[in-house]
């Protein structure tokens, strides 16, 4: 996740809100070893960003996340909901 903060903030790389958003995506794979409280800011977080990606950018985002994870991404459809 401070990857995708990272890029999100321009922390110790270049700002790129996509590539952001990528490891969001790759985070939300995750997301059930985090608390609550950090699953719904994290959330927030994805929303933010989307309203800052292209429709092409959101339409081929998982796409993409899965070509730097390394394989298919399985909780995407979860993307908005926090996991207990």
């Amino acid at each position: 996740m401070q990857l995708a903060q990272g890029y999100r903030k321009g922390k110790d790389v270049a700002q790129d809100v996509f590539k952001s958003y990528l490891w969001y995506l790759i985070y939300n794979e995750f997301k059930v070893d985090f608390s609550i409280l950090k699953q719904g800011q994290v959330i927030k977080e994805i929303k933010d960003l989307e309203s800052e990606l292209t429709l092409d950018q959101k339409n081929n985002g998982k796409k993409e996340a899965e070509k730097l994870f390394g394989k298919k991404l399985k909780n995407v459809e979860n993307l908005y909901i926090a996991d207990f």
